[in-house]
C-alpha cells in the first residue's frame, strides 16, 4: 500500500517546477540571444549616427557652395560686401578667387585669419588644372578636389565652378569643421567616427598620425564600399585599434566624403556577457523566490482544504443530514485530504450547481448593465475629446481669416528659434502690413475691410510653402515664419507676395478694392555674431517693415540691408 502523501508537499513541488522552468528557459534564451541583439542594436545605432553626421556635413557643404556662388557673384559685379572675411572664417573657407582658365587670379577674397593671395603656387596650379578641366565639363556644378596637404599642419579641399566669360571661381576649404564634427562622436571606450575623402584618405580620425599623413584607408572594407557610394553596416579588422570592429557607414553627397562610425566588437561581447551574468543571477534569484512563494502558497491552499475535511467528517448523530455520497475514485494515487473531501462532495454539488446557476444569471444581468454604462461613458468621452480638440483649434486660430493668431505666433516663434539654435539651422521671419488700410474701412466700411483681410490672407497662404507658418498678429498685420529659408529665398518670396497683393482685386458689392503691402524681413543664422531673441527678431523685422512704409510703401526691406545705417524707430 502506497504511503499517504500530504497535499501541501505535492503543491509545493508542482508550483516550484512551474515557476522555475520558464525562468530557466528564459535565462538560457537570453544567454544565446544577448550578443546577437547587442550587435543588431549597435548596427542600427551606428548607421543612424553615421547618417546624422553625414547630414551635418551635407548642410555644411551646401552652405559652402551657396557662399562660394554668392561671393563670386558680388566679386564679378564689383560689389564690396562688408563682413566677407569674417564670414569666410566662420565657414573655414581660406580664400575665394575668380580666375581665368589658366588659374591666374583676377579677383580674390580672403578670410580674416588668412593672408591675401595674389597667385597660386606651382604645386597648387598642378592641382587646379584638372579641377578646372572637370568644372568646365560640368558647368553649373561645384566640383571638389581630393584631399591636399598645403602645409605641415594644414589640409585643404579646393572647389571650382564655371562662370561666364571663361572664368572660374576657386575656393580653398579647410578641414577644420570636418575634424571638429568627427571629434564630437565618441562612445564606449573606443567607439569613434572616421571621415575620408572620395579616394579613401583620412580627413578626420582619432589616430593623429593617420590625419597628419592623410592615411590611405582604402584597405578597410567599409572605405571601399564608401568609395562606391554605398551605405550600410560592415564588420572588419582595423590595425589602428588592433581589434575586430562593427561600423555603420555612408557618404556625403556632392563632396563624396565617406563617414564611418566603428566600435570594437569586444565591447559588444562585454555588454552581452554582462547581460548573461545578470540573466543567470536573476534566474537563480527567481528560483529561490519561486520556492518560497510555492511553499507559502501550498500552505495557503492545503490548510483550508484540511479544515473543510475536518468539518465534513460524518459523526454518529443521525440528525445531521448526510453531506457525502460515494464518489471514490479508482485512481491509485490520490492525496489523503482529497480522498476524505471526495466522500463529502456528492450531496453538496447539486445545491451548489443550483446556486451557481442562479448567481450566474444575476452576474450576466449585472454585466450587461455595466456594458451599457461603459458604452455610454465611452460615447461621452469621445464627444468630450472632440469638444476639447475644437476648443484647442479655436484658441490658436484667428476667427476672421482662419489663420493662426498672435498667441500661436508668439509660441511658434520661440519654438522655431530654439529649434534653429539646437540644430544650427536658418529660418526667416517676414512681416506684411497692408498700406492705408484705415482708408478702406473709412471709405467702404468694416464689412469690406474684413473681406479684404480674408482675401489677402488667402493670397499669402497660397503663395508660401506648406511648411511656412502664416499668422494674423493684429489688425492688418500678418507674420510668416519660414524654416530653412535663406536671404535669397525670403527676398524672392517677399517680392512674389508684394506683387500678388498689389495685383489682387477684391470686389465688394460690385466695387473693386485694391491694396498694397509693405514688407519687412529678417533671417536668423546660428553662426551669426548677434545672439538674437524671439522678441529681437520680431522687433527687427517690424523695423524693416516700417522702413518700407517710410520709404514709399508697396516695397520690401530686408533688415540686413538697413542694419548698418538705420536708426531704430518704434513702429506705430
Amino acid at each position: 500500500m502506497l504511503p499517504l502523501i500530504r497535499l501541501k508537499h505535492i503543491l509545493f513541488v508542482i508550483f516550484t517546477l512551474i515557476a522555475s522552468l520558464p525562468v530557466l528557459i528564459l535565462a538560457g534564451w537570453v544567454q544565446q540571444s544577448a550578443l546577437n541583439k547587442e550587435i543588431s542594436s549597435v548596427e542600427e545605432k551606428h548607421l543612424l549616427v553615421a547618417r546624422n553626421l553625414t547630414g551635418d556635413l551635407e548642410r555644411y557643404v551646401l552652405d559652402i557652395e551657396s557662399s562660394l556662388e554668392l561671393v563670386a557673384i558680388n566679386m564679378v559685379n564689383n560689389k564690396n560686401m562688408a563682413g566677407i572675411p569674417e564670414y569666410l572664417d566662420s565657414l573655414y573657407v581660406r580664400h575665394i578667387c575668380i580666375t581665368d582658365s589658366q588659374a591666374r587670379i583676377l579677383k580674390h577674397a580672403s578670410a580674416k585669419s588668412q593672408h591675401d593671395i595674389k597667385q597660386f603656387s606651382p604645386e597648387t596650379l598642378q592641382i587646379l588644372a584638372p579641377l578646372i578641366g572637370t568644372a568646365k565639363k560640368t558647368p553649373g556644378v561645384v566640383v571638389y578636389s581630393d584631399l591636399v596637404r598645403t602645409s605641415p599642419d594644414q589640409t585643404t579641399f579646393y572647389l571650382a565652378k564655371t562662370l561666364p566669360n571663361d572664368q572660374y571661381v576657386i575656393g580653398a576649404l579647410s578641414t577644420t569643421h570636418i575634424i571638429e564634427a568627427q571629434k564630437k562622436v565618441s562612445f564606449g571606450r573606443r567607439g569613434h567616427a572616421a571621415i575620408v575623402d572620395r579616394t579613401g584618405r583620412a580627413i578626420a580620425h582619432p589616430v593623429p598620425d593617420w590625419v597628419k599623413t592623410m592615411k590611405d584607408m582604402s584597405f578597410l572594407p567599409p572605405v571601399q564600399k564608401m568609395k562606391q557610394g554605398e551605405t550600410g553596416v560592415s564588420k572588419f579588422f582595423t590595425p589602428a585599434m588592433q581589434a575586430d570592429m562593427v561600423a555603420g557607414y555612408t557618404v556625403v553627397p556632392h563632396a563624396g566624403w565617406g563617414v564611418m562610425v566603428p566600435q570594437p566588437f569586444e565591447e559588444l561581447e562585454e555588454r552581452a556577457n554582462d547581460v548573461q551574468l545578470i540573466a543567470l543571477t536573476i534566474a537563480l534569484a527567481g528560483i529561490g523566490i519561486a520556492g518560497l512563494i510555492s511553499w507559502y502558497s501550498a500552505g495557503i491552499l492545503s490548510e483550508p482544504i484540511q479544515a473543510v475535511v475536518n468539518a465534513t467528517k460524518l459523526g454518529s448523530d443521525d440528525s445531521k443530514a448526510p453531506l457525502a455520497a460515494n464518489v471514490m475514485s479508482t485512481r491509485r494515487f490520490i492525496p489523503h485530504e482529497l480522498l476524505i473531501l471526495l466522500t463529502s462532495f456528492e450531496l453538496m454539488k447539486n445545491r451548489i450547481n443550483h446556486l451557481t446557476t442562479t448567481l450566474h444569471s444575476k452576474i450576466d444581468l449585472a454585466n450587461e448593465e455595466v456594458k451599457q454604462q461603459n458604452q455610454l461613458l465611452q460615447k461621452q468621452s469621445l464627444e468630450l475629446q472632440r469638444s476639447n480638440r475644437k476648443l484647442e483649434e479655436l484658441s490658436c486660430t484667428d476667427s476672421l481669416t482662419e489663420l493662426f493668431n498672435r498667441r500661436h505666433f508668439d509660441d511658434t516663434l520661440n519654438k522655431e528659434l530654439a529649434h534653429a539654435k539646437r540644430h544650427h539651422e536658418t529660418f526667416s521671419l517676414m512681416m506684411v502690413d497692408l498700406d492705408h488700410f484705415k482708408k478702406v474701412n473709412d471709405r467702404h466700411g468694416h464689412v469690406a475691410g474684413d473681406k479684404v483681410l480674408c482675401d489677402i490672407a488667402n493670397v499669402i497662404k497660397n503663395n508660401v510653402r506648406k511648411s511656412d507658418i502664416v499668422c494674423r498678429i493684429g489688425g492688418e498685420e500678418f507674420a510668416i515664419i519660414m524654416r530653412n529659408c535663406s536671404d535669397d529665398d525670403i527676398r524672392a518670396t517677399a517680392e512674389t507676395l508684394r506683387k500678388k497683393v498689389a495685383n489682387q482685386v477684391i470686389v465688394h458689392y460690385d466695387t473693386p478694392i485694391s491694396v498694397t503691402a509693405s514688407i519687412g524681413a529678417i533671417t536668423y543664422a546660428d553662426h551669426a555674431k548677434e545672439k538674437l531673441t524671439a522678441d529681437d527678431l520680431y522687433r527687427l523685422s517690424d523695423l524693416a517693415m516700417y522702413h518700407s512704409k517710410k520709404n514709399g510703401r508697396n516695397q520690401i526691406t530686408h533688415y540686413a540691408d538697413i542694419a548698418s545705417s538705420l536708426v531704430p524707430t518704434p513702429h506705430t
